[in-house]
C-alpha cells in the first residue's frame, strides 16, 4: 500500500512539471522579445512587452503627403470627451463660411460643431482677466435654450440649470442676471430682482442690482446698475468701499489709475467729470464742448487731459494726485507713457488730405513729425516705449523715443498700416508681434482696384513668402495667405511658417487660433488643426443660421 501511494505521488509530480513546461512554451510563443533602443545622448530605453494589438505597423508620411492625407476624427471619441466634461466646458472657436464672412460655424475644443443657441460664454475674473467659469446654455423641457449651467474650466458643474446668465466674476463672487434683462430698466425694484453679486460659497446674493463690474485697482472694482449708472466701489470680498448710493447720476464710469471719468446726467444737461476713489466729483467739464480723459502711465503716475473743442483743438494736461501746474499740448492726445505723448496735431501747408500726427515731450513740445500716422511699437524694461512706427506718403519709419529714424522702407501706393494683434498697444500686457501693411491702387480705366498686403516684423523685415496678395498671422510661428491671383473672398488658403515653408494648402476658410488649435473649413469638414497642419478633430459642417 505504501509503495502504491509513493508511485502515485511521483506520477503526480511528473504531471505537474509537464504542465508547467507547456505553459512556459505557450507564453514564449505569444510574447514579443524585449527590445532595447539607444538614445542620442547614449542612454538606453527598454520597451515594455506589447500585445499583438499594439504592434500594428504604422504608416509614415512626408510633410508633402500630409497636405493630402485624409483627416481622422478626434481620438478618443468626441462624445466620450464631452460626457467626461459635462455638457460643455471650454473655449469656442468660430470660422466663417468660405463665401460669407458674416456667418460661420462654432466649434468646441474638440472640433465638434455647436449650434448658436448652445454656444457658452466665458466668465472672466474682473481683477485678473482669467477665465474662471463657463456659462453654458441648456435646453428646457421644450428643447429651448432658456436655461444656463455654470461649469468650471475642468468641466465640473458648479450650479444646476436655471435662468441666470453670467459673464463676469470676482473670485467666487459671480455677477449674474436674468436672461430677460436688458439695459433700460426704470424700476429699481425690478433691477434688484433681476441681477446682483452672488456668492458661490454661501449661495446668497451679497448686493442686489449689480449688473456690471470694471476694475478700479488690484483689489477693487467699480459697480454699475443695468442702466450703466455708477453704484459705488467694492473691494475684492464684495464689501462696500464707497457709494451705494452716490450723490448724483454718473453714467458709464471709466476707471483709470485710481480715478474714473464719467458722464454727469442732469435734466437737460450732461458733462464729463472726474471722480476719486470716494465717488466724489473733483473735476467738472464745461458742457459737451469739453471732455476729460485719464492716462495710466504706470510708475510715472496717472495724467488727466482736458480736450477742448470751443475753438482751436488742444489738450490741457495735468498729473493726477497733486493736480499741480498744467501743460498745454496743441493736439488731441492718442496715447502716452509719461515720457512721450502721441497726438493728432495741426496740419501743414502740403495739401495732404490726411490728418497729421506728432510725437511730443511732456512739456508739449514737438519731438518729431508730422506723419500720416504714428503708433507705439515696443516697450523697454523701464515700461517706457523705446520704438515707434510712423508712416508718411509711401514710406514707413522705425523711430526711437527721441524721434530718430532707425530704419525706413518704401511701399508704393501705401494705403493702411496696423499692428498685429490689432490695437495691441491698448491691450493690457499684449504687445505688437507684427505689422500689417496694405497697398491699393486703381489703374486708369479699370473697374476694380488692386492691392497687396505685407506682414513685417518689428524691425520692418518681411515675414512670409512672396507672391501672396493677403497675409495674416495665425500664431507666433504660423501665417496664412492667398496667392496673388486668387479671389480674396473664396480663393484657396495656404498655411506657412515665417520663413515661407508651406505647411498645408487647400484650406477654404480659417478663423482665429486659440490654445486648442486653428479653426478651419476644408471641403465639407470643419475642425481644428495643429501648427503642423494635422487634424486635431473635425466634424462634417452643416450650413445654418
Amino acid at each position: 500500500m505504501k509503495k502504491l501511494i509513493g508511485i502515485l505521488l511521483v506520477l503526480a509530480m511528473l504531471l505537474l512539471c509537464a504542465c508547467g513546461s507547456a505553459g512556459e512554451a505557450s507564453t514564449a510563443e505569444t510574447l514579443e522579445p524585449t527590445e532595447t533602443s539607444t538614445y542620442e545622448d547614449g542612454g538606453t530605453n527598454t520597451e515594455a512587452e506589447t500585445t499583438p494589438a499594439q504592434t500594428e505597423t504604422l504608416e509614415t508620411t512626408t510633410e508633402e503627403e500630409q497636405t493630402t492625407t485624409e483627416p481622422v476624427p478626434t481620438t478618443p471619441d468626441p462624445a466620450e470627451q464631452r460626457t467626461a466634461l459635462g455638457d460643455y466646458a471650454g473655449p469656442v472657436y468660430w470660422v466663417s463660411w468660405p463665401t460669407d464672412i458674416e456667418y460661420g460655424v462654432n466649434l468646441d475644443r474638440y472640433g465638434n460643431q455647436l449650434c448658436w443657441e448652445a454656444v457658452p460664454t466665458e466668465v472672466k475674473d474682473v481683477l485678473t482677466g482669467e477665465v474662471r467659469y463657463y456659462c453654458c446654455p441648456h435646453p428646457d423641457e421644450n428643447g429651448d435654450y432658456n436655461l444656463f449651467v455654470l461649469y468650471d474650466t475642468e468641466g465640473n458643474q458648479i450650479m444646476e440649470p436655471g435662468p441666470w446668465r453670467s459673464e463676469q466674476c470676482m473670485g467666487d463672487l459671480l455677477v449674474r442676471s436674468l436672461d430677460t434683462l436688458v439695459p433700460g430698466f426704470e424700476s429699481e425694484e425690478t433691477a434688484d430682482k433681476a441681477c446682483g453679486l452672488y456668492d458661490l460659497r454661501t449661495g446668497e446674493t451679497l448686493i442686489k442690482g449689480v449688473w456690471f463690474l470694471r476694475k478700479m485697482s488690484e483689489r477693487s472694482v467699480v459697480a454699475m446698475d443695468p442702466n450703466c449708472h455708477l453704484m459705488g466701489i467694492l473691494d475684492d470680498t464684495g464689501a462696500v468701499l464707497s457709494g451705494f448710493p452716490v450723490d448724483a447720476v454718473y453714467h458709464l464710469p471709466e476707471p483709470v489709475g485710481g480715478y474714473m471719468t464719467a458722464t454727469l446726467l442732469e435734466p437737460g444737461y450732461n458733462a464729463t467729470v472726474v471722480l476719486n476713489e470716494n465717488c466724489r466729483c473733483i473735476l467738472h467739464a464745461d458742457g459737451w464742448e469739453q471732455e476729460y480723459f485719464l492716462y495710466d502711465c504706470g510708475s510715472r503716475g496717472t495724467y488727466c487731459g482736458l480736450r477742448d473743442w470751443k475753438g482751436h483743438t488742444f489738450t490741457t494736461l495735468v498729473k493726477a494726485g497733486n493736480w499741480g501746474e498744467s501743460v498745454l499740448v496743441d493736439a488731441l492726445i492718442a496715447g502716452m507713457d509719461g515720457y512721450r505723448i502721441r497726438g493728432r496735431g495741426p496740419g501743414d501747408d502740403s495739401g495732404d488730405e490726411y490728418e497729421r500726427y506728432y510725437l511730443y515731450d511732456m512739456q508739449g513740445e514737438i519731438v518729431c513729425g508730422s506723419y500720416r500716422g504714428i503708433v507705439a511699437l515696443h516697450k523697454g524694461q523701464d515700461g517706457l516705449y523705446d520704438r515707434y512706427l510712423a508712416w508718411e506718403k509711401d514710406d514707413l519709419f522705425l523711430l526711437d523715443a527721441e524721434g530718430t529714424v532707425l530704419k525706413q522702407r518704401s511701399f508704393p501706393k501705401l494705403d493702411s498700416v496696423y499692428l498685429i494683434p490689432e490695437h495691441a498697444e491698448y491691450r493690457a500686457g499684449v504687445g505688437a508681434t507684427a505689422i500689417s501693411v496694405s497697398t491699393w491702387w486703381v489703374e486708369p480705366g479699370a473697374d476694380h482696384g488692386e492691392g497687396d498686403t505685407y506682414i513685417l516684423d518689428l524691425e520692418l523685415e518681411d515675414v512670409g513668402p512672396e507672391g501672396y496678395s493677403h497675409i495674416e498671422k495665425v500664431t507666433e510661428t504660423v501665417y496664412w495667405g492667398r496667392k496673388k491671383d486668387a479671389d480674396r473672398m473664396s480663393g484657396s488658403i495656404d498655411l506657412f511658417t515665417a520663413d515661407g515653408t508651406l505647411i498645408l494648402s487647400g484650406i477654404d476658410s480659417i478663423g482665429t487660433a486659440g490654445p486648442d488649435g486653428i479653426p478651419v473649413i476644408i471641403g465639407d469638414r470643419a475642425g481644428l488643426l495643429d501648427e503642423r497642419g494635422n487634424w486635431i478633430g473635425w466634424c462634417v459642417w452643416k450650413r445654418g443660421y
